[in-house]
């Protein structure tokens, strides 16, 4: 399993740059729009933070909104969808097709040309899918003048059928019918937060609906990826769909390193799993807008689940148990148990010579001086991630850590009852 949101290449930094720049050629603002841009971007910002239910339907229809997204909401949302997508375990053959659910400007296809130049030369079919038309089509102008620009005009046109991934918009929202093949990947990228707030049903029978929905549609041994706002709810429901995809048979890729109860399921009283990383990476140009704005952005922040294909999770499910310390096999208690049981969880005894696969998750706290915590997720359940300044910093929000038995304390976390994982045991008692 990898670590998550990894440095972007000196590449990639170069494309999200480029980015900015084909956004304007592709799609050149009026004059009028251009002096309002940061007080459009916030009125934008406004609107997407407010209420949902209080939200007008076809906001991106709005010229100056649509402006305003595109130029700063679609780039923000790139950067974010790049850091995930350059490690997660992608895997296309040629031809394949891909179902891409709230598409918008299509920023998912956007985001994987830059994160993923190995998949460049291959054909690809995209299906996009979304209510408004005109976003849609004004990111096929974007994408296809990123291509230009990256591997250059094949015929010295900008005709869409001379690039390389095959891009078909569709209008309609998740229940729009589809035909054609089986798609290797089926992805909705900001779709659920929205439904929230539209649907008097609860998260559990949305998720239960969802997952039999996108497993049903997508290939055996194909994938699904659903990313979210790292907002409570989202990791709510994020965990939710994690439980539903188990129970009808798909691995789950990441986040997870295991397939035991999700230990951050959420509300109403537990933490939720999310995870946030600095933004220093964002083009120069979109940190001004941010700025013009008043729009500070120094950090991102998301909630996803990315499943896998059927015909491997009993043998992933084998992996883990045989990976498992014999102690943590034998404990009586639910991984629930450890968040907010405070006394409850495994026997702190030494185990045996395997390691324990921990996923790192929340932002770094401190511990006391010289001391710092992060909470990690393992089949065990919630785990505490103890360490100083400086060993702490090469695990982060989304770095996996292989816990060795020296490294497991006889103690437990204060205030949840996690067991504690100390990153510095090695180097002394």
């Amino acid at each position: 399993m990898m670590n998550l949101f990894p440095p972007l290449t000196a590449q990639q930094n170069h494309d999200l740059d480029l980015l900015l720049r084909v956004i304007e050629k592709a799609l050149p603002l009026p004059a009028r729009f251009k002096e309002e841009l940061p007080r459009h971007v916030a009125e934008l910002s406004a609107l997407l933070t407010r209420d949902r239910s209080e939200r007008e339907g076809g906001y991106l229809g709005r010229p100056h909104l649509q402006s305003a997204y595109l130029r700063y909401f679609l780039p923000w949302n790139v950067f974010r969808l790049v850091k995930l997508l350059s490690a997660l375990p992608l895997s296309f053959q040629e031809e394949d097709t891909i179902i891409d659910y709230g598409a918008g400007p299509l920023t998912f296809t956007l985001a994987l040309w830059i994160a993923r130049p190995e998949l460049r030369t291959m054909s690809l079919h995209i299906k996009c899918i979304d209510h408004t038309p005109s976003i849609m089509e004004a990111g096929k102008k974007v994408f296809t003048a990123l291509v230009h620009a990256t591997l250059g005009p094949q015929d010295g046109t900008s005709d869409v059928a001379v690039l390389p991934w095959h891009i078909h918009t569709i209008k309609g929202g998740l229940d729009v019918p589809l035909k054609g093949p089986t798609p290797a990947l089926v992805c909705a990228i900001n779709v659920y937060n929205e439904l929230f707030w539209k649907k008097a049903e609860d998260a559990p029978v949305l998720a239960q609906r969802e997952s039999r929905r996108l497993h049903g549609l997508c290939a055996r041994n194909g994938s699904i990826l659903v990313v979210e706002p790292g907002i409570p709810r989202s990791g709510h429901f994020c965990s939710l769909l994690r439980e539903n995809f188990i129970q009808r048979g798909r691995s789950i890729l990441a986040p997870c390193l295991h397939r035991e109860d999700c230990p951050m399921p959420g509300p109403p009283r537990q933490k939720w799993c999310h995870f946030a990383f600095d933004t220093a990476e964002v083009p120069t140009a979109l940190k001004d807008l941010s700025r013009k704005a008043h729009i500070p952005k120094e950090r991102a922040t998301m909630s996803f689940i990315f499943a896998g294909p059927v015909d491997l999770a009993s043998q992933i499910a084998l992996n883990e148990a045989s990976n498992v310390p014999n102690t943590l096999k034998e404990s009586p208690h639910s991984s629930r148990d450890l968040q907010g049981g405070g006394k409850k969880g495994f026997p702190l005894r030494s185990f045996s010579s395997s390691s324990l696969p921990i996923r790192v998750i929340s932002d770094a706290f401190s511990l006391g001086p010289g001391l710092l915590g992060r909470y990690g997720c393992a089949s065990c359940g919630l785990v505490l991630v103890r360490g100083t300044p400086a060993s702490m910093a090469a695990y982060t929000s989304g770095n996996r850590l292989d816990a060795s038995p020296a490294m497991m304390k006889k103690e437990r976390d204060q205030k949840t009852g996690a067991p504690v994982v100390s990153l510095d045991a090695a180097k002394g008692p």
